[in-house]
Order: structure tokens, then C-alpha cells, then sequence
């Protein structure tokens, strides 16, 4: 934290409401560069005003080292959060389908089928591979992108998407029948 961060951030633990607001209108900017590197830049305005409401909200129970990660934290966290639920499951499914099978024939039934499953694959594999498979193919996030956002190495990205995959092939593999 800069001096007057740390400044206007005692201040804000006192209640003191102009200091509040010198404080969002100093970091809103970054924090929302930062949230749009995952999300709209709607999603990405609500989060950061959600984690400046929440700090505000919070300001004299809040133990916090560093404010300027803490914020970005809280702000990553909420994107990543965001990211898991909602219309992205819907899409998802519906890019799978699209992107997986591609090469595949199979009957209206077996789609059902086939999203049920995985739908429940990707629910049961581990948090980050899942995170990590997602980002990459239905956000278009580069390998490189999502280490970025992870802070973990593309080689770690590669394996965890490799995983994913893997898990999807073997839990589909019955419902596959080459053209």
C-alpha cells in the first residue's frame, strides 16, 4: 500500500466516507482493467463495486496487511466465482458439444445423454482443471492468458486442460462413434 492508501484506508476504518470515496475513485480504474481481463465489462463493474461495498461494509471488522491485494484478490476471486456459475454452465455445454464432437454422429437422445454426463464429468474433476478448461475453450483464453490469471506456469495450464480432457474422453467414450 502507498502512504496515502494506508492513509485514506485508516481513515475509512473510522467511517470517514469522503476518505471512502478518494480511495474507490483511486483504485476503481485498475481494479476494473484488471476484472475485464475475465468478464464483460458490466460483470466487471458490479464485481469491483461489490468488493469496494464489501470493504466499506466491513471496514472496521476487515484485518487487512496489504489493501492493494487484498483488493485485486477479492476482485479475482469474485471473476473466477462468476466465471462457475450462471448462463456459463448453459454455455458451455452447448460449445462443447459443439467443439468436442465435431468428428461425431449420434442421435437427439444420446445428446441428452451425452450433456447429462458432462455436465456431471466436469462437476466431478478437480476445481482447477476445470477453471483452466473452461478458460481456454469457451472464454478463448490462451494458455498463457489463464497462467497470467491463475499465477501458475503455461506448462501446469497445459496439464491441468490435458486432464480435463482426458477425464471428458473417458467418461464419453461410449457415447463415440466415428463417422
Amino acid at each position: 500500500m502507498t502512504n496515502s492508501s494506508d492513509i485514506l484506508f485508516k481513515e475509512v476504518v473510522q467511517g470517514n466516507r469522503a476518505a471512502f470515496d478518494a480511495l474507490f475513485k483511486l483504485y476503481y480504474p485498475s481494479l476494473l482493467a484488471y476484472s475485464m481481463r475475465f468478464l464483460t465489462k458490466e460483470d466487471s463493474e458490479n464485481i469491483v463495486q461489490d468488493v469496494m461495498l464489501y470493504l466499506w461494509e466491513n471496514r472496521r471488522t476487515l484485518k487487512i496487511n496489504n489493501l492493494q491485494n487484498y483488493l485485486f484478490t477479492s476482485v479475482r476471486n469474485k471473476a473466477l466465482t462468476q466465471l462457475n456459475h450462471g448462463s456459463v454452465k448453459q454455455r458451455v455445454h452447448a460449445e462443447m458439444i459443439n467443439s468436442l464432437f465435431k468428428s461425431y454422429s449420434f442421435n437427439e437422445i444420446a445428446i441428452l445423454e451425452v450433456t447429462e454426463r458432462m455436465e456431471k464429468t466436469l462437476g466431478s474433476i478437480q476445481k482447477e482443471y476445470r477453471e483452466a478448461f473452461e478458460l481456454n475453450r469457451f472464454y478463448n483464453k490462451s494458455y498463457k492468458e489463464i497462467a497470467d490469471i491463475k499465477n501458475i506456469s503455461p506448462k501446469t495450464v497445459d496439464y491441468r486442460i490435458q486432464q480435463a480432457l482426458q477425464a471428458l474422453k473417458k467418461s464419453l467414450n461410449d457415447y463415440l462413434k466415428k463417422n
